[in-house]
């Protein structure tokens, strides 16, 4: 769920602390500095009040420096492994019509429920924190016929 709310990647998700998560202002952002970003810059991203409230019950009781998911799992790879468990146990196919419910999916499904949501192109940009807006509107924005009607 932290995936698809945040299009953090499988790196960026296993190096999250508790004392990223600022739950308890106005308005709840994770923040990860640029040390542990692709791009070097820091991402700050909103998280929905109720995926907040999520969190906030999850976190309880955790050390502020303690890792979300530990181990190497991002690393050495595993993220499709763990993912692919999960589909299973809930009877979702890994793969319909030629594509697939990979870890990369999640971040494409973020940006995707951006532009659902009708967030401006420049900000769903920013969010995704992709340097050229024809990968965030091209790539990985993935509208069906409902949207084009």
């Amino acid at each position: 769920m932290t995936a698809v709310q945040t299009g953090f990647r499988a790196s960026e998700l296993s190096s999250l602390i508790v004392r990223d998560l600022n739950l308890d202002q106005d308005q709840a952002v994770v923040v990860l500095d640029g040390s542990r970003t692709k791009n070097g810059k820091e991402a700050k991203i909103p998280l929905s009040p109720t995926f907040a409230s999520n969190l906030r019950t999850w976190l309880e009781g955790k050390p502020e420096t303690a890792t979300l998911w530990p181990g190497n799992w991002a690393r050495f790879k595993e993220a499709e492994v763990m993912l692919q468990h999960d589909l299973k146990a809930a009877s979702i196919p890994y793969q319909v019509n030629g594509r697939f419910a990979d870890f990369h999916a999640l971040r494409k499904t973020f940006v995707t429920n951006l532009a659902r949501s009708g967030v401006m192109p420049k900000v769903a940009q920013a969010l995704a924190r992709h340097s050229d807006i024809n990968l965030t509107l091209g790539v990985y924005t993935d509208l069906d016929m409902d949207e084009l009607h």
